[in-house]
């Protein structure tokens, strides 16, 4: 619903990729070990897990939408990977292409 292009300028869709923006953004810094994983995952797992799961199907409209598979990567490596209770590798390589 929220990932149809007549909510696209709406300010549901800019609080929603706001906070998509702030789980990639904490993605990022962990994979580059500038955000102690550890920290973040006793601190924020069941919320990144819990919203990614809720966010996913949007996510990937908006992929399709923009031709842009990219988009949230890092939020979807993070939250795959601490569903599955692993760390996330710290490199600076890209994990999807």
């Amino acid at each position: 619903m929220w990932a149809s292009p007549e909510h696209a300028n709406s300010p549901q869709i800019t609080t929603i990729k706001n906070r998509l923006n702030d789980y990639e953004l904490i993605a990022v810094g962990i994979r580059q070990g500038i955000l102690d994983e550890n920290f973040y995952k006793q601190w924020f797992r069941g919320s990144v897990i819990l919203n990614w799961r809720k966010s996913k199907e949007f996510v990937e409209k908006i992929r399709i939408r923009e031709n842009r598979d990219e988009i949230f990567c890092e939020l979807q490596m993070l939250a795959e990977c601490w569903e599955r209770d692993q760390s996330v590798q710290h490199s600076s390589d890209k994990h999807l292409k």
